[in-house]
């Protein structure tokens, strides 16, 4: 009988060394996988963390970009604005010097060569020579020179527009 009890305390012995040995291995597992779980938790707080911090900073440096592209935007607007009235100023200038030079070939050498001088003092010797009503309608020939000239300048203004335009 004495085996038998030795039977029964060494098989209770070897279950309680089993037992602890489960008990041990289960708590040694415990603790390495609350350490993984531990430094996991800690890990993704830094992540969530570090992601927000560059959702602000990419957030902020958007709202950079967008008010450079604006104060780029209102630049090239008034770039613009200030190139298009260059542009009418030159056209403008062009168009003096234009008249200028029309008025001054008018007035010499393409006068004398279409006989302009000549041309008004037969108006004038009509109209002071003439004896019928019909003298003074040769009032409105003094108009035609003008006319014509009138109808250069609006097809140089058209010239001008369509080179505007063009460019």
């Amino acid at each position: 009988m004495h085996v038998k009890y030795k039977s029964v305390a060494s098989s209770y012995l070897a279950k309680i060394d089993t037992d602890n040995q489960e008990q041990d291995f289960q708590k040694a597992l415990g603790n390495k996988f609350e350490k993984i779980d531990n430094n996991t938790k800690t890990l993704m707080n830094g992540v969530i963390e570090s992601n927000k911090q560059t959702r602000t900073e990419i957030q902020e440096y958007n709202k950079t970009l967008e008010s450079k592209f604006q104060d780029n935007d209102k630049l090239v607007g008034k770039y613009n604005k200030s190139l298009s009235k260059m542009n009418q100023g030159i056209f403008s200038l062009f168009f003096v010097v234009l008249i200028v030079s029309l008025v001054s070939l008018i007035t010499g050498p393409i006068g004398d060569i279409l006989m302009l001088n000549s041309y008004a003092e037969t108006i004038h010797d009509q109209i002071v020579q003439g004896e019928s009503i019909w003298r003074y309608l040769a009032y409105s020939f003094y108009l035609i020179p003008f006319i014509l000239l009138f109808f250069i300048l609006w097809a140089c203004t058209k010239f001008i527009d369509a080179l505007d335009d063009k460019f």
